[in-house]
């Protein structure tokens, strides 16, 4: 007994000349950057179908893991609806672009922002938030600090500079607030600040790590460039950059984007703490002059073929995610709500449907197997398809954006590793598939047409679910892996 109270008190002088930084690890930092509209093939390593080198993302991926399987939605706001929320956008009343009405994330949804400051979090949101443009919608209304980007989309840098355009029409702005504030304009969004808006996020971005830094707080950001949506126009001293024109100049500067934050991060010497994240929030542009390349799979965004749904992932935090690794695993931008929960410290709500499954034992390297194996495709309210494993099941046939999607009378299947372009239907040599994919899409359906927290679109200002008697789905009902 003697001894052991002696050893007691060894080990206790010896933990108390540990510096406290090293008997409990720091909280960790998360930078999210998502770029708009950029295609599977553009990075160097993706296939690089452009033959321009983005050496600051291939060095990312080296030292982290690069998803070939990664998925988004076909458009845009409910991409981002679902990595915010960790719900489906259909669920949200977000399932869909829409120009000239209110719409938006209603204050009820609970944002991966709101869990983070939960945790004590400063958090900050510099870009594009295309999830409301109306007081009570904006980034700083849902969870974030401060914001300094772009209400809507790009498309509307164009605006001033079209024929017709009425001098007397307001003109796009680009906006920033803080949290408890109206958002202020700052400067007309035309296709001068189109150019520049970029380089003004990382340099918004830049100054926020450096002021947590310095405060000694842990921060969660989220940079929403604007490249390469269209107009796809690069910045001044990247024109002629690569001599391939300007989709290939902005490639250039995508990277170099990527690398300054990369850069303000390890000069702020929190590299070894902080946990990057990069994608892209859809598949490419489909027309010239600002057509983007899927790579191998056919198809553009605004649509449900594997060009649409596939983008780039990158993830890097040093001494958590084993580097070097590429995985074809199937995992879902909804996915990232639950699985930052293991980094940020928070607890997933349990008041709401949620969807999104915990990939971070995948991520991280510790598994080979994401816990996903397929998801519904919806574009817009209505289902295209289902993906599940390595086939896809298309009830609405669509090839571009502009065509109004044709109901199929019996699904079409195909197989995505011997047709990646989707172009051989198996229909009468996989019947077997049936059951099983149409049983799942009917089974996410019936969960959103009977949970008491969808959200009718377009969200309506103010809306609240009532959920008192508990008629939701607290566990993913869409796509989690049977053990």
């Amino acid at each position: 007994m003697k001894g052991d109270t002696m050893k007691n008190k060894i080990a206790t002088i010896l933990f108390l000349c540990i510096p406290l930084e090293v008997v409990a690890e720091e909280t960790p930092n998360v930078v999210v950057m998502l770029v708009d509209n950029l295609g599977w093939g553009e990075l160097s390593s993706y296939g690089s179908t452009r033959g321009v080198e983005t050496k600051n993302l291939d060095q990312l991926a080296r030292e982290g893991v690069r998803l070939t399987n990664f998925n988004v939605e076909p458009q845009c706001t409910p991409t981002r609806s679902s990595f915010m929320t960790g719900r489906r956008a259909l669920r949200s009343g977000t399932d869909k672009v829409v120009w000239g009405v209110p719409y938006g994330m209603v204050n009820w949804e609970i944002t991966i922002a709101e869990k983070f400051k939960e945790q004590g979090y400063n958090t900050s949101l510099y870009g594009k938030w295309h999830l409301g443009d109306q007081k009570g919608r904006f980034p700083t209304d849902q969870g974030f600090d401060e914001w300094y980007g772009i209400a809507n989309t790009t498309d509307e840098s164009e605006y001033s500079s079209q024929p017709g355009y009425k001098a007397i029409l307001p003109k796009p702005q680009i906006l920033s607030a803080r949290a408890g504030q109206d958002p202020k304009g700052v400067k007309e969004y035309n296709l001068d600040s189109r150019r520049t808006i970029d380089s003004e996020l990382v340099e918004h971005a830049t100054n926020f790590i450096n002021r947590n830094v310095k405060e000694n707080k842990p921060f969660f950001s989220v940079i929403t460039f604007t490249q390469p949506h269209l107009p796809t126009l690069p910045h001044p001293d990247f024109i002629g950059k690569t001599g391939k024109g300007n989709y290939s100049d902005v490639l250039a500067e995508i990277d170099f984007r990527a690398g300054q934050v990369i850069g303000a991060i390890e000069k702020a010497g929190i590299k070894d703490n902080t946990l990057v994240i990069w994608f892209s929030d859809n598949g490419p542009e489909w027309h010239m002059p600002y057509q983007g390349s899927s790579g191998p799979w056919r198809g553009a965004y605004f649509t449900a073929l594997e060009g649409s749904l596939r983008t780039p992932f990158i993830a890097s935090w040093p001494n958590h995610i084993k580097p070097g690794r590429v995985s074809d695993e199937i995992i879902h931008v909804v996915d990232l709500f639950a699985s930052l929960s293991h980094v940020g410290g928070y607890k997933l709500p349990s008041d709401r449907t949620i969807d999104s499954i915990d990939q971070w034992a995948f991520l991280k390297g510790d598994s080979e197997k994401s816990n996903r194996d397929g998801f519904i495709i919806n574009n817009g309210s209505e289902t295209y398809a289902y993906k599940w494993e390595n086939y896809k099941m298309h009830f609405i046939d669509q090839d571009i954006m502009p065509e109004k999607g044709r109901p199929l009378q019996i699904p079409e299947i195909y197989n995505l590793i011997d047709d990646p372009k989707e172009e051989f239907d198996l229909r009468n040599n996989a019947t077997w598939l049936f059951p099983i994919m149409i049983g799942k899409r009917v089974k996410f359906e019936s969960s959103v047409a009977t949970s008491c927290d969808t959200i009718p679109f377009p969200a309506p200002f103010g809306y609240k679910p009532d959920c008192s008697k508990g008629n939701f789905n607290q566990f993913p009902v869409d796509g989690l892996r049977q053990k």
